[in-house]
């Protein structure tokens, strides 16, 4: 029987996590990579969970993982959760409380910022009190290296958006200390 080529991975290990999630987990980029570029790995597969790949890099706080799914075009601003609303990568890596975590975020917040850092402001403010949802910075233990990470890059996002916005003529009110 031949071929037209290699099928997807279709093995759903515990919690619905196909084999892309698993090498993302375990930091194994070359493997990630030989997934979706040979074996046909869906990037945007959901686990049990409602993780993708990228999600579960982020999870463990695997920056080399999380860089090569971005470059290999996964969404990093997709929602974790299947209803609304839906909880950010930025709540996943506000959970955590490590350098590791620390440096997702800050590399997450130099490559969506550069993309529109509108959007990237939106993702890390994005709450809701009336579902108990509460932003990144909220979320994240408070001093720790995530809390700090978090912080540092609203800060910047909000700086970068106002000078844009100076920079064509219009002024925007600042924020008050307490919401930044």
């Amino acid at each position: 029987m031949l071929s037209s080529g290699p099928s997807p991975p279709t093995i759903r290990p515990a919690r619905g996590r196909g084999p892309l999630h698993l090498a993302a987990e375990a930091g194994h980029i070359e493997i990630c990579t030989l997934l979706v570029n040979l074996g046909g790995a869906r990037l945007e597969q959901r686990s049990d969970e409602g993780l993708t790949p990228l999600m579960s890099a982020c999870v463990t706080g695997n920056l080399e993982v999380l860089q090569t799914l971005v470059c290999l075009s996964a969404d990093p601003q997709a929602g974790v959760d299947r209803s609304e609303p839906s909880r950010s990568v930025f709540h996943l890596l506000a959970g955590r409380d490590t350098k590791q975590h620390a440096a997702c975020i800050k590399w997450l917040t130099s490559h969506l910022g550069a993309l529109d850092p509108c959007q990237l402001l939106e993702l890390l403010e994005k709450s809701d009190p009336t579902a108990n949802l509460l932003s990144p910075v909220e979320t994240a233990r408070k001093q720790g290296w995530t809390h700090q990470a978090l912080q540092r890059s609203l800060k910047q996002t909000s700086q970068r958006i106002e000078a844009q916005w100076s920079d064509r003529g219009v002024h925007l009110p600042r924020a008050s200390s307490a919401q930044r």
